[in-house]
């Protein structure tokens, strides 16, 4: 029978339903290549995200040194790769830094990174000296660890006012006694009237310091039932020399030096306990009736030939 033929089978297919086989198996490769991608593409970016973590940090906080905020650090967990080692690097320097600036004039060095310069120069400057009366017989009854904790009370109290709120500089301090000098902030491109903000600055911040330091005396005293100190400052104004003062290579001070750096520290030495006194030129560049004085007339002062008023 192998050539016996007994009919014919006809296979037809639906060409829609294949049609729409090919469309389903379509749209499942294509939500399968999407969810692949997305998932690589959200794996990628966690990966990216802890690797350059520290490389971000480490970019944001050289801005901000940038800027002289010292205190940025890295605080991410960091790799022994060559990103964490920079970082771990960068923390190293910015806790090496940051303690070079603590004993810094950071005032100072902003005053020369935004237009100041290092070298010698002439300024005019208003300079004022402070000191605390009686120190020697105040120390003997203090311990050492009770003498600093007491200073740095006053001190901060000074600075506070001096550099936050009226544009000073603490040139150094001395023992009991403090160095600080007005005009160095200034916009050197103003003139006229202006030029006498800084003498009034100076005295502002030398009378409020005073009475600063008057209520923090009445709180040792009266609450904490010590024995405060009292300070006194001398002020002067005129034509300074600054620039870089000390050994070379081995340790730099930059300071004023002058005439008129002679006579405030001189004035203070004169100056009555809890008082302020200033020269003339103080009282003139200040403008008339902005302050009122006792005029103490002509004194000689060591180290001045002529008598100052």
């Amino acid at each position: 029978y192998d050539d016996l033929r007994l009919g014919f089978v006809v296979f037809r297919y639906d060409g829609a339903r294949i049609q729409r086989s090919g469309t389903q198996i379509l749209y499942r490769a294509v939500a399968i290549i999407a969810v692949a991608l997305i998932a690589n593409i959200l794996l990628l970016i966690f990966i990216l995200r802890r690797v350059l973590k520290p490389v971000r940090q480490l970019g944001a906080a050289s801005e901000a040194f940038a800027r002289g905020d010292f205190r940025r650090r890295i605080e991410s967990e960091l790799s022994g790769d060559e990103v964490g080692r920079a970082a771990k690097s960068f923390n190293d320097m910015a806790d090496a830094l940051e303690l070079h600036m603590r004993f810094s004039n950071a005032a100072l060095v902003e005053r020369i990174h935004h237009g100041g310069t290092e070298n010698v120069a002439e300024h005019q400057l208003s300079v004022v000296f402070g000191d605390a009366v009686g120190y020697t017989q105040w120390a003997g009854q203090h311990s050492p660890d009770q003498i600093f904790q007491m200073l740095s009370r006053y001190y901060t109290c000074m600075g506070r006012i001096t550099v936050r709120s009226f544009q000073g500089i603490i040139d150094k301090f001395m023992g009991d006694g403090v160095m600080m000098h007005y005009g160095m902030m200034r916009d050197p491109k103003r003139h006229s009237a202006v030029e006498r903000a800084y003498v009034r600055n100076a005295l502002r911040a030398t009378i409020y310091s005073q009475f600063g330091l008057k209520l923090l005396s009445y709180a040792v005293t009266e609450l904490e039932e010590k024995l405060p100190l009292v300070y006194r400052f001398g002020l002067a104004s005129g034509k300074c020399m600054m620039g870089p003062v000390g050994a070379q290579q081995i340790m730099l001070d930059y300071s004023i030096i002058g005439n008129v750096v002679n006579l405030a520290s001189r004035l203070e030495g004169k100056s009555p306990a809890g008082g302020v006194l200033i020269d003339r030129f103080t009282h003139v560049d200040a403008g008339e009736g902005f302050v009122d004085v006792v005029d103490g007339g002509l004194q000689r002062v060591k180290g001045v030939a002529t008598p100052i008023q």
